[in-house]
């Protein structure tokens, strides 16, 4: 390959990632603009409907995200599954009792609720590790080196 070849391909790669670069930057740009300004609109215009609107859809999110993790945990070992998420429930739970209380106006009572939803979840997740099932990795035993 003759000099002239190889420094008009050492331009052209140079000016490649260049363009390529513009264009993905001009493309997000188009993107974000196509999505954030009718979000914009809504929120100037409705805002009540853009609340509705967005709430909903982090909810399906957050859901979708849940349940793809519940299911999962529950394939690799339904004993711990249910033990982490009872663990979950009761500090879930003690959390909301404990806001609710706060609000009113039993701060003494709020902060009792609190403890015992954390030393119930104690219970749950350290008192009762002697009852859960064995994991795939448990009944597998260990290769020794030499």
């Amino acid at each position: 390959m003759s000099v002239f070849k190889r420094i008009l391909n050492g331009y052209r790669s140079i000016f490649g990632g260049i363009s390529g670069f513009i264009l993905l930057l001009g493309f997000c740009t188009l993107i974000g603009f196509l999505v954030s300004y009718p979000a914009w609109k809504l929120a100037e215009t409705k805002p009540r409907i853009f609340t509705a609107v967005f709430l909903t859809a982090a909810g399906i999110i957050v859901l979708f995200f849940l349940i793809r993790y519940f299911i999962l945990a529950w394939r690799a070992n339904p004993g711990l599954f249910i033990l982490k998420t009872a663990g979950l429930a009761t500090l879930l739970a003690g959390f909301i009792l404990f806001v609710w209380q706060t609000y009113s106006r039993r701060p003494v009572f709020a902060c009792i609720l609190l403890v015992i939803s954390v030393v119930a979840y104690g219970i749950i997740r350290f008192g009762l590790a002697g009852t859960r099932i064995k994991s795939n990795r448990e009944d597998i035993p260990e290769k020794k080196s030499l």
